[in-house]
């Protein structure tokens, strides 16, 4: 069943020219292109190598790299692991939507390439909108990908608990029960979407069982 359903969204997803991956610029070299592992995930690597050579020179920018979703990213330097997202097992998860966001000056002074690994939890989430790339600036991607879900959680408790104390006897009971489950489900969806960051030790599989009952109740 699994597999008709991601066959479909893939389909669909054809259907509508969304494409996996972008065209790779020309300092860029994709040694595998989503392609299966052992486990069953997709995975993509690529290597470039240019990009510390400009981190160097410009030691105050930063790496940013695309979000990939429901996915574990790994930086690989001279092969040693500089940073990484979710663990590439998937049997803990940090948060579904956050990304890399490396400091030029964590890397000052390496040489050599950079490797960027993504593994994907399924095939239907494998795709990435640009390669990684040098800015000025620190990205906000993860502001709004981590720290709002997590703002968006409390202030949906918040509310639940409000609600009961405003509410409770003065409205019919249904609509009593059914205000206070809306937002307690809200808030269990963006407490699945970030559960590492809530000290949460569960896989990938089970937070987002937990975002999908929150989201569909």
């Amino acid at each position: 069943m699994h597999e008709i359903a991601v066959s479909i969204l893939l389909l669909l997803s054809t259907t509508l020219g969304i494409v996996t991956a972008p065209e790779a610029p020309s300092e860029w070299q994709v040694i595998k292109d989503w392609e299966e592992n052992n486990e069953g995930y997709v995975v993509y690597t690529a290597k470039n190598n240019n990009i510390i050579n400009i981190c160097n020179r410009n030691p105050a920018s930063y790496i940013d790299f695309p979000l990939t979703v429901h996915s574990s990213a790994k930086l690989i330097i001279d092969g040693q692991v500089i940073a990484i997202t979710n663990p590439s097992d998937f049997k803990y998860v940090k948060s579904f939507y956050g990304t890399l966001i490396v400091p030029c000056s964590q890397l000052y002074g390496a040489t050599g390439s950079l490797e960027w690994h993504v593994i994907s939890y399924t095939r239907y989430f494998a795709w990435f909108k640009y390669f990684p790339r040098v800015l000025e600036n620190r990205p906000r991607t993860n502001f709004f990908n981590e720290t709002l879900n997590i703002v968006a959680s409390a202030i949906s408790l918040c509310i639940t608990v409000l609600y009961g104390v405003l509410f409770i006897k003065k409205i019919p009971r249904n609509k009593f029960i059914f205000l206070l489950l809306s937002n307690l489900f809200t808030a269990f969806y963006f407490i699945g979407t970030t559960a590492g960051l809530y000290g949460m030790n569960v896989s990938m599989l089970l937070a987002h069982k937990i975002a999908d009952s929150g989201l569909w109740l």
